[in-house]
């Protein structure tokens, strides 16, 4: 007799994470010193889902057709696209712009954690037919750190995707500042054990950041110290909290080039070094100043010509140095004057100032030239982009600080290091894609600065700089010529395999991931289309991914370019060259937007002991291109026990809802999809990626879903000091989901210690009563199934522990003895289904029980 048992139940393991390590303080370390905010280290690796059905109870801020990614920390939206709304009826301009997306914002306030009072600084941005509206956070009228709120909109006042990063605020005010300004200096310069630069300024900076207090995440008054030290060599940006007085984060803002591989470069011009190793030409060199003494001075073109009025008509006297309007080369201290030309000339008849060896250093005319270039090729691509447009220092023959072998971004200028033959260093300042790269540091800096927002973490600002220096050199490699004994290799590539998230260790090596998405696209955009096209594209999508998006993870610079790439405002029919990008993600390990031509709502049927009746399967199906629904191409494709799919015709009972049915089932588990075409040949199917993933359910001989019957006879024990077992509504953290697993309008799960606490809802940390100090155990109720077979037990799980198993037992004979099923280490930060196989277990079922263990 085939008895099997159908046991599912939906249960979450939010074992403890352990917490990262406070680096100590190494003076020779630079890397020792980076401290980063437990807020922002928070991993946004979860995948965006769509959002097929609306529950029952549903407040529906959020519509069916989104695709929808959650914060980990909050549970609030952080990216949704591809839906159906409208913010307003056209946007006319800025301000309707920030109106518009304003009311849209707060409109959807549950689940964004925006209200009136806090929503501020509003910024927005029109291009490629789209417009962009970001808004920061305050409390107070004090800014939170890195919170913004945005809605991408088309001129028809459509929305493209809106998403916030807010910080949910409790009904309580948070604390207020005890340390002055100077208190605060004071102590970010003691943790560094130095003292400020007296001859640079020192930045202080009101702000509120999320930090742990005790078991939760709360905002935290805290002060952004930023002061240039000479030991250890950086300009440090510190986060002191204005209670306690604690260090909550520190990074160096110098960027430097790191000694990682091997290059090739000099300055001149020639590819594909643009470096020594290609040897140099003498271009013509745009905008130097040249003057006439006691007349007046011109900057050169591009041709490198200049034109200077003149009353007299002897001979004058010209001067010059390599200084003009967006650079001006400096040598470091003990290599005596800049480089300096004087001569005399005729007005009328034309002269010649030649730049060489008798007048200027090697690494004066390789910098400033390039530096030049770089500046051009960001005017070229955005003439609003001015923030760079000064007489900007580069400092060249460098051997303090991060010297030998290295360059940086200084927050205002760049900084190159001289030859060194011991180290067999080349001189930074003759290596032209290493100007690209510093030159690209003070472009990402002013990109998120000219909208009021701090800079992106260092694996964009590294990645984003080798991404300019790929564009302007058409070659993947940073650094060649960088070490002085080879011209074969640089110290980074951007043709790589390395993946997102797993080979993203911050900085330097991080930040090729993303380089390597876009260097990738954009390979395989030169393969299919004119040059000057894949360029444009290419070129105009990063910028502006950065500059509409402002980005602050490698998979939201990816999502946004996609984003800019779109053409007709409908993200959920693909972009013009969607193919590339997602090649370029793929490579990388992003994911790639899908394309849906229609998309088929559909609320997956419930889990249940009585199939007698059969079931009947409904869909609703919202066409976004390419012609009509068809109606008799709707079917529905199910199969019980994992045998052959049966196909079904749905029927039309409604415009564009369609119905299907799946006879009765005694015991079983039943699988199935839908699917539907349109006039124009395209098929959309429920799930999303069918068949190779299905809807599915259980007739079952017993079945928990802990709602209509409470707890069920089901127990709890064991010796933890905290993060026992309950049966409680989930609060979404960066350990725990926000929602159980069933589907419907059920919310409860068993959780190994819920957030408690008057700050839940502002956030917990890992920690927040996880399980601690022993172990909790789960235990079902003994099922009498003596004699049966085929018995199965089926559950699902989220497991956040890293470090402290998490166990499965079953056991045969009430209880009395446990035979282990499932042992776990390894995170797993989504609901997953699994079962448990009785009969492969004891042969013949009895007594049977099932505990499920959270140890610390």
């Amino acid at each position: 007799m085939r008895s099997p048992s159908r046991v599912l139940l939906t249960l979450l393991g939010a074992a403890a994470l352990a917490p990262g390590s406070t680096l100590a303080f190494s003076p020779s370390d630079q890397a020792g010193l980076e401290l980063t905010l437990e807020w922002d280290a928070l991993p946004l690796d979860s995948r965006p889902q769509r959002i097929e059905a609306r529950p029952a109870g549903d407040p529906m801020e959020l519509a069916v057709g989104w695709m929808v990614q959650t914060h980990p920390g909050t549970g609030l939206v952080h990216m949704a696209y591809g839906g159906d709304a409208f913010a307003a009826n056209g946007i006319s301009g800025e301000s309707r712009a920030v109106e518009a997306a304003r009311d849209f914002l707060l409109d959807r306030g549950d689940i964004l954690g925006v209200r009136a009072d806090n929503l501020d600084l509003p910024v927005a941005k029109n291009r490629r037919g789209k417009w962009v509206a970001h808004f920061g956070q305050t409390v107070y009228g004090v800014p939170v750190w890195r919170t913004k709120a945005f809605v991408l909109m088309g001129e028809s006042g459509r929305v493209i995707a809106f998403g916030s990063d807010f910080f949910p605020e409790t009904h309580e005010a948070p604390a207020r500042p005890s340390l002055s300004e100077a208190e605060a200096v004071a102590a970010a310069a003691s943790a560094l054990g130095t003292t400020p630069r007296a001859d640079r300024p020192i930045e202080s900076t009101s702000y509120y950041v999320p930090a742990p207090r005790g078991e939760v995440m709360e905002l935290v008054p805290a002060y952004r110290v930023v002061f240039e030290t000479t030991e250890p060599f950086g300009k440090w940006e510190t986060f002191v909290d204005a209670v306690t007085g604690a260090i909550l984060a520190r990074r160096n803002l110098y960027h430097p080039i790191s000694v990682v591989g091997t290059v090739e470069g000099d300055v001149q011009n020639q590819p594909p070094s643009y470096g020594w190793c290609d040897g140099s030409a003498i271009p013509p060199l745009e905008h130097v100043t040249v003057h006439v003494d006691g007349g007046n001075s011109d900057d050169t073109d591009a041709a490198g010509d200049f034109e200077i009025s003149n009353l007299g008509v002897g001979v004058v006297t010209v001067t010059a140095e390599l200084k003009g309007p967006f650079s001006d080369l400096n040598r470091f201290d003990g290599l005596g004057p800049d480089a300096s030309y004087a001569g005399a000339a005729i007005p009328g008849i034309p002269t010649t100032i030649t730049w060489d060896g008798s007048n200027s250093r090697q690494d004066e005319r390789t910098t400033f030239f390039h530096a030049n270039r770089v500046h051009d090729f960001m005017t070229d691509l955005d003439s609003t982009f001015t923030r760079l447009d000064y007489s900007m220092h580069s400092i060249v023959g460098r051997t303090d600080g991060f010297c030998p072998g290295n360059a940086w971004w200084d927050g205002v200028g760049m900084n190159y290091c001289e030859e060194s033959v011991p180290a067999d260093r080349a001189n930074t300042g003759e290596l032209g894609n290493v100007i690209y790269h510093e030159f690209g540091h003070g472009v990402t800096q002013e990109v998120y600065a000219r909208h009021g927002m701090s800079g992106p973490p260092g694996d964009l600002h590294e990645g984003n700089s080798d991404v300019i220096a790929n564009w302007l050199d058409r070659n993947s490699v940073i650094g060649l010529g960088f070490f002085l004994s080879t011209c074969a290799s640089g110290i980074r590539d951007a043709d790589n395999n390395l993946q997102w998230p797993e080979d993203n260790n911050g900085g330097h090596f991080g930040g090729q991931i993303i380089a390597g998405f876009h260097w990738d696209a954009w390979q395989s955009m030169l393969g299919a289309l004119p040059q000057a096209e894949a360029d444009q594209v290419a070129f105009e999508t990063w910028h502006l991914a950065r500059d509409m998006g402002l980005p602050y993870s490698q998979p939201d610079q990816v999502m946004w370019t996609f984003l800019m790439d779109d053409d007709d405002e409908f993200p959920n029919n693909g972009s013009p060259h969607h193919e590339h990008f997602c090649a370029g993600a793929q490579n990388h390990g992003f994911e790639c937007p899908v394309v849906v031509p229609l998309l088929v709502e559909h609320e997956r049927l419930p889990h249940t002991t009585d199939g007698s009746a059969g079931f009947t399967v409904a869909a609703s199906v919202t066409p976004f291109f390419g012609g009509t629904v068809d109606p008799a191409s709707a079917e529905l494709s199910y199969r019980i026990d994992g045998g052959t799919f049966v196909d079904v015709p749905m029927s039309e009972v409604g415009t564009n809802m369609f119905e299907g049915s799946i006879p009765p089932v005694l015991l079983g588990e039943v699988e199935y999809f839908i699917s539907v075409s349109n006039t124009g040949g395209s098929t959309g199917t429920s799930p999303l990626d069918a068949p190779a993933s299905l809807h599915g359910f259980d007739v079952a001989s017993i079945y928990h879903d802990f709602e209509t019957g409470g707890v069920g006879g089901w127990t709890v024990v064991g010796s933890a000091d905290t993060g026992h077992w309950e049966l409680v509504d989930p609060i979404g953290t960066s350990a725990q989901p926000e929602d159980d697993a069933t589907p419907g309008s059920g919310v409860l799960c068993w959780v190994t210690g819920q957030c408690d606490g008057p700050n839940c809802d502002s956030g917990c940390t890992t920690s927040c009563n996880d399980v601690d100090d022993g172990t909790t155990r789960l235990k079902s109720p003994v099922y009498p199934f003596t004699g049966a077979t085929n018995v199965v037990i089926k559950y699902a799980r989220w497991f956040s522990g890293d470090e402290d198993p998490w166990s499965v037992d079953v056991s045969n004979d009430g209880g009395s003895t446990w035979t282990n099923v499932e042992t776990a280490t390894d995170a797993s930060l989504e609901w997953t289904d699994h079962r448990i196989d009785v009969d492969a277990l004891f042969g013949v079922a009895d007594q049977v029980m099932v505990r499920f263990v959270a140890r610390d």
